[in-house]
This record gives structure tokens, sequence and C-alpha cells, in this order.
């Protein structure tokens, strides 16, 4: 495996705990799409245009957060 369960886990959790702590903001709330989508890809469901808006939107986190460094 690539990648190791505890990370995908943990990102779920941190995810969650800031889409939830900061609920009123879109990008939050996005978060929390984005943790919801991590557990139905670990169930086996695959859909792939949330699959590319949630490495497009995880990019653009990273990014963002380096450029306003």
């Amino acid at each position: 495996m690539l990648v190791s369960p505890l990370l995908i886990i943990l990102s779920i959790v941190y995810l969650l705990v800031k889409g939830l702590a900061f609920f009123g903001e879109l990008l939050s709330m996005l978060d929390i799409v984005v943790a919801i989508y991590f557990v139905l890809f670990l169930m086996g469901i695959n859909i792939n245009y949330l699959f590319y808006f949630s490495v497009v939107f995880l990019l653009y986190k990273i990014i963002m957060g380096f450029v306003n460094l």
C-alpha cells in the first residue's frame, strides 16, 4: 500500500475537526466534503469527479498556505 491507513484516518479526522471548528467559512465546509469523500473512498466507493475536485481543492489549499506565509 502506498499510503499508510493511519495517515488517511488522521487526515480524515483533521479535515473533519477543522471543518467543524470553522463551519461558517466556505473552504472549511469543503474540508468536510473532502473528508466524507475519503471515508467513501476507503469503503470502496470511487466517484471520479469528487476525486478530481478533492485533489484540486487540497492542492489549492497547500499552495495558498505557502503563498500566505
